[in-house]
């Protein structure tokens, strides 16, 4: 596994991150992959359900839907985490965002900048302000929600029947949402870096300013690793919105996988 030494990128980086989409299509995250008779055992199983409502206008199911590969790595992440804490499995929060929405976001967040900069009189150019918004939601060019790269992803504790306790709660963007906030207790510090662990030793890249984001693909994911992004945003003609066949045969094969894997977390 690659060791993370820290740090985010900056806007300008990403933007100079060279992107070649490999036109992988987007897949509905189920429970878990199924077998060609159509059984999925409970091993495979993760949670998977959209913990902001923004997406759920736009599917006809709830289901959250990325790209194939990150599919098979999440399940596979789940196999790991389940082999090794039977009582827990991994929760998937959201998945694909549409450039659509992003973009209301983004301009959100540039509106506020605006406000709070008049409020504090600074005078700020619009380069400034493009780059202050991108700190608290990522510029539609370079973020990685509408490439289908980028998860955001906890971990689900069965028996309690409630998260793991990481700290601060999912979406929560003050001070705790950043993976090495000082303020953790020892237990909550463990859990964020084996949910760390577990999610970079199948190749997803990590997010230091949110605990729970991670992505594969992707400008940041390729930032990470020195290499060329092969996912890019995707258009809305290009999203299936109805539900599609789950991949058969694959069960197997992701254990196998996991077990190698399981040995680097």
């Amino acid at each position: 596994m690659k060791k993370w030494n820290g740090g985010m990128p900056r806007l300008e980086d990403l933007l100079r991150v060279e992107v070649d989409d490999c036109g992988e299509p987007l897949d509905e995250l189920w429970h878990g992959p199924v077998d060609a008779d159509g059984a999925s055992s409970a091993l495979h199983r993760l949670k998977a359900e959209y913990l902001l409502h923004d997406m759920q206008r736009f599917f006809e199911r709830k289901g959250i839907w990325v790209r194939e590969t990150v599919a098979e790595k999440l399940y596979a992440t789940n196999i790991v985490c389940r082999s090794q804490r039977p009582k827990w499995q991994l929760f998937v929060t959201y998945g694909f965002r549409t450039l659509e929405i992003q973009e209301r976001y983004f301009q959100s967040a540039q509106h506020n900048v605006r406000i709070k900069a008049r409020e504090e009189h600074i005078k700020l150019t619009e380069r400034e302000i493009v780059q202050e918004a991108h700190r608290r939601c990522a510029d539609p060019r370079v973020a990685g929600h509408p490439t289908g790269g980028a998860v955001d992803v906890t971990i689900w504790d069965m028996e309690r029947n409630k998260a793991v306790d990481m700290g601060g709660e999912i979406y929560d963007f003050g001070p705790k949402s950043f993976f090495s906030c000082a303020d953790l207790t020892d237990t909550q510090r463990r859990n964020r870096s084996y949910l760390r662990r577990l999610m970079m030793c199948v190749g997803f890249a990590p997010f230091d300013g949110e605990w729970w984001h991670f992505s594969f693909g992707d400008r940041e994911w390729a930032w990470y690793n020195h290499a060329v992004s092969f996912y890019g945003p995707l258009q809305t003609s290009e999203v299936p919105r109805s539900v599609r066949t789950p991949s058969t045969g694959s069960c197997a094969q992701l254990v196998r996988r996991a077990q190698d894997w399981r040995k680097k977390v």
